[in-house]
């Protein structure tokens, strides 16, 4: 049986990954907000943009399934008309998706190295490895959540390309892009290339119109989007939908440099988060047309003469390639309703105590010190078929502009 105190302090390890403000903490409702779900296991409520599910029971396996039902759809029985085979089945539809373990070790040179730093070089670790805990699972829930990894590859990354050896161990899911329905082009463009549509040009730079054709796209749509309600302070998210964007900086400089009501839309944001405390809604954003725009800092992007996979207009979201044009540089943006992403947790321990686990130790004759955090987790883009058996993702819409230079 695992020690007490070591189950204790994994556990606290597990609540201090939970606090940081990564996107995927950020983006789950208010905790304590856990619900049981139809098989015993714990998942956040639906109109969160992320939907946490932990199982700390006893169950094996490395795998999680999420369930929807569809809606009803037919016609009715009117009147005296006979009822007999006019029931409607109920139908449903399963996304199911894997977990698997990630493993991060430090080590540090102690003794004379100690002696010149002046402090204890074994405290580094643990702060260090929580943070790199919320960064790592930021970019792992931006990459699921955009379709593609992009091909930006500044310093500060930890996801590698998706051309890598180990992109597709790191992401646990495999990435898929965005449903041809739920793909959305700024200014006049139909797709990247122009095999649908016009293609994308410098001038199709996310501007203040865009945000209407989006709305107008999703409140079309035959399954839209939920919308979001974070807080349980909200009063509005039925009367008042919300839907949270994220888009790149210079996406945002785009949009101010285009707008002449930048500061109203701004004014917007503040008065729809009024009354509850939600740290999504600190820092910067504005809101138009009932979606909420924030930015985020390591941009999903390509330039030109990089391929961009994309979902084709098929029931089956089959996937094909295009090539971003010559003088184009594409940022992609990310609209989020109600459960959008998976998010999974499963047990380090043996008998489902932890869902980390952290230790370290003396080596090389007790001249260094390791230091390291074991936790088995997964995030998915969520996906179901519709009851028309179209595929579609469920809660995220995404679309690319082209950015300012």
């Amino acid at each position: 049986m695992a020690d007490s105190r070591q189950i204790l302090a994994d556990r606290i390890i597990f609540n201090e990954c939970q606090k940081q403000h990564s996107l995927p903490n950020l983006l789950t409702a208010d905790a304590p907000s856990m619900i049981a779900a139809h098989d015993g296991k714990k998942q956040t409520p639906a109109t969160a943009p992320v939907v946490q599910i932990n199982d700390l029971s006893k169950t094996h396996g490395n795998q999680v399934s999420v369930t929807i039902i569809h809606d009803l759809t037919e016609k009715p029985s009117m009147g005296l008309k006979k009822r007999n085979g006019y029931e409607e089945d109920i139908t449903e539809a399963t996304f199911k998706m894997k977990i698997d373990q990630y493993h991060k070790a430090t080590k540090v040179p102690l003794m004379i190295e100690q002696q010149k730093v002046g402090f204890n070089r074994m405290k580094l670790g643990r702060p260090l490895l929580t943070t790199y805990h919320g960064n790592l699972t930021d970019e792992v829930a931006l990459v699921h959540l955009a379709g593609d990894r992009g091909t930006d590859n500044s310093g500060d990354r930890i996801v590698p390309l998706a051309s890598d050896a180990d992109f597709q161990d790191i992401m646990v899911n495999q990435v898929t892009p965005p449903t041809f329905d739920r793909m959305f082009y700024c200014g006049d463009a139909g797709s990247i290339d122009g095999t649908t549509g016009a293609a994308l040009t410098t001038t199709d730079l996310f501007t203040a119109a865009d945000t209407r054709k989006f709305k107008e796209k999703i409140e079309l749509m035959a399954n839209p989007p939920q919308p979001v309600s974070l807080a349980a302070t909200d009063k509005s998210p039925g009367t008042d939908p919300m839907y949270i964007a994220l888009i790149t900086p210079k996406m945002w400089s785009d949009f101010e440099a285009s707008s002449t009501d930048f500061q109203r839309y701004v004014s917007n944001a503040l008065k729809r988060t009024q009354g509850f405390n939600h740290p999504l809604f600190k820092g910067e954003m504005f809101m138009k047309d009932n979606i909420m725009f924030k930015k985020y800092l390591k941009p999903i992007s390509w330039q030109a003469g990089d391929s961009v996979n994309v979902s084709n207009d098929d029931d089956a979201a089959t996937v094909s390639s295009q090539t971003v044009p010559s003088g184009v540089t594409v940022n992609r943006g990310i609209i989020l309703g109600g459960q959008a992403l998976a998010m999974a947790y499963g047990s380090v321990l043996p008998g489902g105590m932890g869902n980390f686990k952290m230790d370290g130790e003396l080596f090389d004759q007790k001249a260094w010190w390791r230091q390291w955090m074991d936790w088995i987790s997964g995030l998915a883009k969520i996906r179901f078929k519709n009851n028309a058996g179209r595929m579609n993702d469920y809660g995220v819409c995404c679309f690319d502009a082209c950015v300012s230079n």
